[in-house]
C-alpha cells in the first residue's frame, strides 16, 4: 500500500478508538418523534414513557431524546438535547425522581 493511504487508515482507526472512549456510555436512552417516548437502550416502566410523553407535550416539545448516565459517584444523571428549554428539562427530572 502507498505510504498516504497507511497513514489516513491509522488516523482513522485512532480517530474511531477516541471517539469510542469518550462517547457516553448510556444507561438507558429515550427517542422522541412527534410527541412519542420509545426506549432504544435500557429498560424502563411503561408508565414512566407516558408520563414523559405527557411532560412534553405541556412544554411543546416534540422531537429530541433522553439519555441518562453514571455521574463520578455512580449516580445516574438525566441529559439532554441542548435546543431544550430548562423548563422541559427540569419537568422530566421531576417525574424521573419519582420513580427512583
Amino acid at each position: 500500500m502507498p505510504q498516504p493511504i497507511t497513514f489516513f487508515l491509522g488516523l482513522a482507526l485512532v480517530a474511531f478508538c477516541a471517539w469510542m472512549a469518550l462517547k457516553p456510555n448510556y444507561v438507558f436512552f429515550i427517542r422522541i418523534r412527534n410527541g412519542k417516548a420509545t426506549a432504544t437502550k435500557g429498560k424502563l416502566v411503561g408508565k414512566f414513557l407516558r408520563d414523559v410523553e405527557d411532560a412534553l407535550q405541556v412544554e411543546q416539545v416534540r422531537d429530541g431524546w433522553i439519555g441518562a448516565v453514571h455521574d463520578r459517584q455512580r449516580c445516574l444523571r438525566l441529559v439532554f438535547p441542548k435546543s431544550w428549554h430548562f423548563g422541559a428539562q427540569q419537568r422530566i427530572r421531576n417525574i424521573w425522581g419519582s420513580y427512583r
